[in-house]
């Protein structure tokens, strides 16, 4: 194997150890009330929201 290529799958490890460790420390959130448009519950569009999810990584600096 070539300096290059052993240099390229030494990032691709550490890359993916990286994105490993980012995983384990998220959580999926969810805010406690919705603002806007997406208050609209009663009127049956497509458009507003009854649910919004997101992902909040809580682990420590990378």
């Amino acid at each position: 194997m070539s300096a290059a290529a052993a240099r390229f799958w030494q990032e691709c490890d550490r890359y993916h150890d990286l994105a490993e460790r980012f995983e384990r420390n998220v959580e999926v959130a969810h805010p406690d009330y919705l603002t806007g448009r997406s208050g609209y519950y009663g009127c049956g569009c497509a458009w507003c929201a009854r649910e919004i999810t997101y992902y909040r990584y809580t682990g420590p600096r990378l």
